[in-house]
């Protein structure tokens, strides 16, 4: 008996070394986290800090008092808990915000994110350092940032705005007061006014998301910038109110129809409607998806009034209203089945305003997500295009709100503004090739439409960079906006755009892969993510999804784009270079409202197009000729070329000629806004024509107003609107004009080739080099104002004719 006991002692002693032995092994081989660091501060773990579950916020909170040295903070950092939310693989992300003083620090945020199970898998950060000290009492009132606000915009930039009342607060804002790319960057923050007016350029420009601007003001009263925002405050909203009293009475109903595209197709379309029990009145909304159309310029200009689009016998609608609708609830659906609920997850009523126009009812030409206000979530449609019936463009504007719901703040600028550009192209793509399959698919944004807006596959046929640094890329700007793209949020949405294109078409990575991989993309991100932490993120998004397998091709997607490479490179490829222009510091170029453009040539390729034109020209060989000339010149041979009147012939001529040349012309442009003086850009190699130009764009009408046009020509600088003037009264020529002339006398016998020619009038950029375009000039040049636009501000602005449905009839 006593043997047996020390058997089993024995057996006992063994499997409990057995058993340390395994968890010492499992110790020992448990994966150590991973620390990415921005300017020594780390913004992305990968891996668990802490062997314990966070199943809450006060376990992540642990968390993070636990390696708040590591984030950049210290002990008085305080993080207050925002919002848990969950991706489609289970994962959770427990959302704080900074604070400080009891006030928010615009962009402090950090996300402890785990899987389904409460084990945490990584955390990303953007904690803001060096605060202000504590502000005993303000320098400047509410009421006086308003005043400097609306009387700055008013001076420098000739813009009358209307104030959001009521809505001006303290926040903290991050910010770098000078930016210079070749030094180390220098964070720093402060307190600030935020005053919220209407945004002007939403009126005029196709590029401005989003109706409404955030200016930021000092408490000692220097105006900063502006930024573009949802609608500032919801003040129903967070006082208990909701949209709901627009679904009382109301019982569902469908609608089945006829719509008109663009292209002269007919559409059947099926879409639920709403039915009043009380009137029988129908109206367009969606009960179950809480979702309705209304009137724009009731809602928006006239106290909030929800006006619905209704019909009396549910036979015709609004075509746009009714398109809308349709895929606004596809693009809910396509979000719901990853268990996201509405625009922002939480089921909020969505409104439609359709017709969108400012406030004289003019009409405006642009889709956009707008924001929370007055317990709705809300979306502009616009009778001025056919976006209504692009279902990529329409869950665009929708991931825009899914975007701006997983971020404590949606510092809509620079890279951040562009990641948030692409996310929405790629989930509005991914969503219409699930929906519509791939028939009439392509990767052009807004393929539906007439004319397609950006392409993910070939970003350069929308003057958009495959890489950074490539043609077209726009420098982060120091100063945002709507002029430089808010620091190229459009035209830089094309790196993530082509990245993901990467992806699916050359990585095998399915529509459904990417949804959810895109979405946990943007729960991961914290607000002012650029695109080399998010070359960081990506890998461990893909990781933490289950995706693994795409990680090949997502490196090498990575290499492709380089968008980890944040520093201007000191060298180019040969068919391409960086132009950079200093302006003078004088009053005339102090301000942020000179663009410059430029038009390039390459005289080679342009010669050699020209070259063999006329070589097969001599030999006979029509071959060379346009084909609707060779038709003329051959009918028989050439019948199906054969042009059906002047039009035809000159569309085709202008199609063949385009393709000639493609490669020989180049255009691009930058704005002053980048770091205050330096103006950088990417140009190709060739003879240039640099022009820059002081735009100045009437609130209202949209019309150009004060714009000055100076050219680099013949090796000078030239007001455009000087030389094209003379003294009639004593004959005289402008000085500038008689320099130029007398240039041009002098050398013009010196002319032997075209080559001289164009080295004469124009600038020689060389490939694979920076280029400083000559300065010399400017800081005397007196720029006078040019009537150059008047042409376009005579424009006729139509009034889109709204057209109706057709009811199936059974």
């Amino acid at each position: 008996m006593n043997q047996m006991k020390r058997i089993l002692c024995a057996l006992m002693m063994l499997t409990l070394l057995l058993c340390a032995l395994a968890l010492a092994e499992t110790e020992s081989t448990a994966k150590e986290p991973v620390y990415y660091a921005h300017d020594g501060h780390v913004t992305l773990i990968d891996g668990a800090c802490t062997d314990k579950p966070v199943t809450g916020f006060e376990a992540a909170s642990d968390v993070i008092d636990a390696l708040l040295p590591r984030l950049g903070g210290e002990a008085h950092i305080v993080l207050e808990p925002w919002r848990e939310i969950t991706d489609a693989s289970g994962n959770h992300y427990y959302v704080f915000r900074q604070m400080h003083d009891n006030t928010t620090v615009l962009g402090g945020a950090v996300k402890v994110i785990t899987d389904s199970e409460g084990g945490m898998i990584g955390l990303t950060s953007s904690i803001v350092t060096d605060l202000p000290q504590k502000v005993e009492s303000d320098i400047v009132s509410a009421e006086e940032a308003e005043k400097i606000v609306i009387e700055y915009v008013l001076k420098n930039r000739q813009q009358t705005l209307e104030l959001v009342e009521g809505l001006t607060e303290r926040m903290i804002l991050p910010m770098t007061l000078e930016i210079d790319v070749e030094a180390e960057d220098e964070e720093g923050s402060r307190y600030v006014w935020v005053v919220y007016t209407d945004n002007p350029d939403s009126r005029i420009t196709q590029s401005a998301e989003l109706p409404y601007l955030a200016h930021y003001v000092t408490l000692d009263g220097v105006y900063l910038y502006s930024l573009p925002t949802i609608f500032p405050g919801d003040e129903a909203g967070s006082s208990g109110f909701d949209a709901s009293y627009v679904f009382e009475f109301m019982e569902p109903a469908e609608y089945t129809g006829y719509v008109d595209l663009s292209t002269g197709e007919e559409m059947e379309i099926s879409v639920s409607v709403m039915r009043d029990r009380r009137t029988g009145m129908y109206y367009l909304g969606d009960l179950e998806r809480r979702i309705v159309v209304a009137d724009c310029w009731n809602f928006l200009y006239n106290g909030g009034q929800v006006v619905l689009e209704y019909s009396p016998d549910n036979q015709e609608w609004d075509q746009v209203g009714l398109l809308t609708l349709y895929n606004y609830c596809r693009a809910y659906d396509y979000y719901r089945e990853i268990g996201w609920v509405g625009g922002d997850g939480l089921g909020t009523p969505i409104l439609v305003l359709n017709n969108y126009c400012d406030k004289n009812h003019k009409p405006v030409d642009n889709a956009a997500y707008v924001g929370g206000y007055l317990g709705w979530q809300l979306f502009l449609a616009s009778q001025g295009n056919d976006f209504s019936q692009c279902l990529d463009v329409l869950c665009h504007e929708f991931t825009h709100c899914v975007t701006g719901s997983v971020m404590t703040y949606n510092a809509y600028m620079n890279d951040y503004g562009a990641i948030n550009e692409a996310i929405s192209d790629i989930q509005g793509k991914t969503c219409q090739l699930m929906m519509e399959g791939t028939e009439t698919f392509t990767w052009d944004i807004a393929n539906r439409s007439l004319m397609s807006l950006r392409s993910m596959s070939e970003p350069h046929k929308g003057q958009q960079p495959e890489f950074m640094w490539d043609l077209y890329y726009m420098p982060n700007a120091g100063t945002p906006t709507v002029l430089n793209d808010e620091g190229g949020v459009h035209t830089n949405s094309s790196l993530l755009n082509y990245l993901a294109w990467r992806l699916y078409e050359k990585g095998g990575m399915t529509p459904e892969e990417g949804r959810a991989f895109w979405f946990a993309v943007d729960c991961a991100m914290v607000p002012g993510t650029d695109y080399p932490q998010l070359a960081e993120l990506l890998p461990w998004v893909l990781r933490t999804s289950g995706l693994e397998r795409y990680e090949a091709e997502l490196q090498k997607a990575l290499d492709v784009t380089r968008i980890g490479e944040e520093k201007i490179p000191d060298f180019f490829d040969d068919d391409r270079a960086l132009l950079t222009l200093t302006l003078p510091q004088n009053e005339i170029f102090d301000d942020e409202q000179w663009i410059m453009y430029i038009f390039n040539i390459d005289s080679v390729r342009l010669m050699d197009v020209v070259s063999t034109i006329m070589s097969g020209i001599k030999d006979g060989d029509i071959s060379v000729l346009p084909p609707v000339i060779q038709a003329l010149l051959n009918p028989d041979e050439k019948s199906e070329e054969m042009p059906n009147g002047f039009g035809d012939f000159k569309a085709a001529l202008l199609k063949w000629l385009q393709e000639q040349l493609n490669g020989v012309f180049y255009a691009a442009s930058t704005n002053a806004g980048q770091d205050g003086r330096v103006m950088r850009m990417m140009s190709k190699p060739g003879y240039t024509m640099p022009i820059l130009i002081h735009g100045v764009v009437d609130t209202f009408s949209g019309e150009f107003e004060d714009t000055k046009l100076l050219i680099y020509l013949g090796g000078h600088w030239l007001d455009v609107n000087a030389v094209t003037v003379t003294d009639t009264e004593n004959g005289n020529m402008p000085a500038e004009m008689e320099t130029f002339t007398d240039k041009l006398i002098e050398n013009i016998s010196k002319i032997r080739s075209v080559d001289d020619a164009m080295q004469l009038l124009f600038w020689r950029v060389q490939g694979g080099t920076i280029n400083e375009v000559p300065s010399d000039g400017l800081d005397t040049i007196q720029p006078t104002v040019s009537d150059i636009f008047d042409a376009m501000n005579e424009a006729e602005v139509k009034t889109p004719v709204q057209r109706k449905s057709r009811p199936k009839q059974e």
